[in-house]
């Protein structure tokens, strides 16, 4: 679906319904699936990789189809590990080539059945569940948390329990704090070590865990009202109360300017004056934020670095090459290293008449926002948004903005 987009004259409305988190939606799933608990859970996102995760978990035929989700199918090569059943796990053309190895290794350790279908470190896998006894395994988690987060999640149903050991350092660690505090609230112990967790044999008991609302999808709101340099949005449903990563994006924007207030079912934020000194941020914990921050920054004229980027190259796309792929059209200098990234911007910005989505949800989402500062351009493929945030495109439309 490719699309052009048009700036308002002005926001029509003030309240903006978020989807829910589908890094807490496709846990708990993962969890109340571990607890014997298979009714659908209230609240679930539309998100396509939580349709997706919540479609495996259904599937009674030994061929699994988990989609494009990164989270979705290392989560489910944990759990089918130690489900009695065999199961070739499948994944869109896009996600063979996002890693499993490690995880892949780690359970290889603890006696799981698997064998790689195609390329070793890759998708697709044939995954033989039984299970397992349990102890204790080293890890490279400088990869992604995820792995770590697939393993916690079955730890409690191993018989022996499991100590993972990091041999290196763990990236996204808010993401595992995610984890672990969703396994306690469903009555879980862990033990956290100097390198590493300790899980006993446990069993798991349901509890009703509401789902937040996504701080990932928060930024490309910021970024509106930091162009409109006016105005205000009240983003439901948040609170200040969350383990979600990306609710880092509060103290960034504060630092730029911006004035937050906590009300009944939201967060209401007004762009104060803006802070337009050089940035310097650290992304290792929240390598989402990546794109929206970079657009925001080109929009707003202002230099910025960013380190603790490396991941990014194997996310949905290459986000840096296509970041900087998209904001050479706007006419912004950007240059990157293997973990380095530095922007410099003009007040005014080119028209690029049409941007690339390069197949990620999040470029297609960062890039929107910056209509407001060339008037409106086309987007390729902006169907994208699906995967975390299928209404973006109607709530631009019922904030003014045209879309056709």
């Amino acid at each position: 679906m490719d699309i052009k987009i048009q700036s308002p004259s002005q926001f029509a409305i003030k309240n903006i319904k978020l989807p829910r988190s589908k890094s807490i939606a496709n846990r708990l799933l993962i969890l109340n699936r571990l607890a014997g608990f298979t009714t659908d859970l209230p609240d679930l996102p539309e998100a396509s990789d939580v349709k997706e995760m919540q479609h495996a978990l259904k599937e009674t035929s030994p061929i699994v189809f988990a989609g494009s989700g990164a989270s979705t199918y290392r989560f489910l090569i944990a759990l089918f590990s130690i489900e009695g059943a065999t199961r070739q796990l499948n994944a869109s053309d896009q996600l063979m080539h996002r890693p499993v190895g490690p995880l892949v290794d780690a359970l290889l350790g603890l006696g799981a059945n698997i064998r790689y279908m195609g390329v070793k470190g890759f998708p697709p896998l044939l995954i033989g569940g039984k299970p397992l006894e349990g102890g204790k395994i080293e890890i490279d988690a400088s990869e992604s948390s995820q792995y770590i987060s697939a393993l916690l999640m079955i730890a409690p149903k191993l018989k022996k329990g499991l100590q993972i050991c990091l041999n290196n350092k763990a990236v996204s660690m808010p993401y595992i704090d995610l984890t672990i505090d969703l396994m306690e609230q469903m009555g879980i112990e862990v033990t956290r070590l100097d390198n590493g967790w300790m899980v006993a044999h446990q069993e798991y008991k349901y509890e009703n865990i509401t789902i937040e609302g996504d701080w990932s999808a928060t930024p490309y709101f910021y970024s509106l009202l930091a162009f409109a340099g006016k105005g205000d949005f009240t983003l439901l449903p948040l609170s200040f109360d969350s383990l979600q990563a990306d609710q880092r994006i509060l103290d960034i924007m504060s630092d730029l300017g911006f004035i937050h207030h906590q009300k009944l079912r939201g967060i209401r934020m007004v762009p104060g004056l803006i802070n337009k000194e050089p940035v310097t941020l650290n992304l290792d914990n929240t390598p989402d934020l990546f794109p929206a921050l970079a657009a925001l920054y080109a929009g707003l004229g202002m230099e910025a670095t960013f380190s603790g980027i490396a991941r990014l190259k194997t996310k949905e796309s290459d986000r840096l090459a296509a970041m900087k792929t998209e904001l050479d059209k706007f006419g912004v200098f950007a240059n990157y290293d293997t973990d380095t990234w530095h922007q410099k911007s003009n007040d005014v910005l080119k028209n690029p008449i049409k941007v690339s989505t390069h197949g990620d949800h999040r470029i297609a989402m960062a890039l929107a926002p910056l209509c407001m500062k060339t008037g409106s351009f086309g987007i390729e493929n902006a169907g994208v948004v699906d995967k975390s945030f299928p209404a973006f495109w109607d709530t631009l439309k019922e904030i003014g903005f045209s879309i056709t």
